[in-house]
């Protein structure tokens, strides 16, 4: 485990997908042992949310620190449900 305290810092970050708005300066701070929960119905943003916090996605605007700067942040995504009850992804995918 690493020997530092990191905090994640998101500040008024939107998110478009065409023209459509996802998200709206969203903004909240993360610190050291904090543990959250994102929820809200289903195409609100949520893991859309998550995916920028990681990286993984840019923001139309805003941003998103994390200090220190070796520091990272981790993304799972959905476990998709596909045929007969079964995980994962499909060839399809």
């Amino acid at each position: 485990m690493p020997d530092y305290d990191a905090v994640l810092c998101v500040t008024a970050v939107c998110h478009d997908i065409g023209s459509r708005p996802i998200l709206r300066d969203v903004s909240f701070t993360v610190g050291p042992g904090t543990r959250l929960g994102v929820t809200g119905p289903n195409g609100v943003g949520k893991s859309t949310l998550l995916k920028i916090v990681a990286g993984l996605i840019a923001p139309t605007s805003g941003s998103v620190a994390v200090s220190p700067p070796q520091a990272t942040v981790g993304y799972l995504a959905q476990e998709r449900v596909g045929p007969a009850g079964r995980s994962g992804a499909t060839a399809a995918d």
